[in-house]
């Protein structure tokens, strides 16, 4: 036991599964494959879901189960097997995976072809198979333009995100699943549960649609615009002082070249030279500059 002052906080683990639907329900003497639908109902995934069916004239022959199922999802268990006796029929359906099995119970209507009396209700069946495969081929095209759509709602919900609408109330998981669920239902040629699936999946599509179309867009605050321009107010910062930093750097190379100059001393005779080579100079440009004398006959003053 727990000391008084701990609880026990772990979630207790359940496993558990359902028999959602059994289809067909009612069919003919001779080969026949079931779809059984399931549903996890615990906690824990489940894994290698398999099933074995037993009822009077009735034979188990093939089955293909289900890999993995993880909770509250569902998917289909495939049985064929072959049935010889007709009327009402009790069937026992195991349900098992390594940690479970339970049984249920479901009644078929079994029809006998080489019947006189069920003549009438062979064609009644044969009408009804006629109608349901025209369902589903209908449903599945359908089915198959609201996948295009969902996949253009993506596109449109990550452009409102990128362009800062606030799409928080949008969630396209439960849509996804019913997209998924209904194609899974059509493939088996449940078209009662493909229906139900597709029906929901629609409705959930326009609900969806309808919030992305109305979503407002976010207004942005001071400090998402300078958390969003951090990069560059910091590179435009930095290039700042950068330039401040280089021309303090080139002032004081200018004050210390003019205390150095300042710090020289000249030598007398040195500045003497100087002064004497600059007087030289002057003069010698002040004789370029004068206009040449030339002596020209008759202008002999002697």
């Amino acid at each position: 036991a727990l000391p008084e002052n701990i609880t026990n906080t772990s979630q207790t683990q359940i496993t558990d599964l359902r028999l959602v639907h059994v289809v067909p329900n009612e069919f003919k003497t001779g080969d026949v494959q079931f779809n059984l639908q399931i549903q996890n109902n615990g906690t824990t995934e489940l894994k290698d879901i398999g099933a074995f069916i037993t009822g009077k004239g009735f034979s188990t022959y093939e089955i293909v189960p289900i890999d993995s199922l993880k909770p509250n999802e569902k998917s289909y268990i495939l049985v064929m097997g072959n049935v010889k006796e007709a009327g009402i029929i009790e069937l026992a359906i195991k349900i098992s995976d390594k940690a479970l099995d339970k049984v249920f119970n479901r009644n078929i209507t079994v029809i006998d072809t080489a019947s006189v009396e069920d003549k009438e209700k062979l064609a009644a069946l044969e009408k009804k198979e006629v109608e349901k495969k025209a369902l589903v081929s209908g449903l599945l095209v359908q089915l198959n333009d609201l996948k295009a759509n969902f996949t253009m709602l993506e596109k449109e919900l990550e452009t409102k995100k990128d362009e800062n609408y606030d799409v928080s109330s949008v969630n396209l998981d439960d849509l996804k699943k019913l997209v998924r669920d209904a194609e899974a239902a059509l493939i088996k040629g449940d078209s009662e549960q493909g229906e139900v699936s597709f029906t929901l999946a629609l409705d959930e599509y326009k609900n969806q649609k309808i919030k992305i179309e109305e979503a407002k867009k976010i207004k942005k605050s001071f400090t998402q615009i300078l958390r969003e321009n951090a990069l560059l107010i910091s590179t435009f910062a930095g290039s700042l002082i950068a330039l401040f930093t280089l021309i303090e750097i080139l002032k004081k190379k200018k004050e210390s070249l003019y205390q150095k100059i300042k710090e020289v001393r000249v030598d007398k005779n040195t500045r003497i030279v100087v002064e004497k080579k600059q007087n030289d100079k002057q003069s010698k440009k002040e004789e370029d500059n004068d206009p040449p004398n030339f002596d020209l006959p008759g202008n002999d003053n002697n």
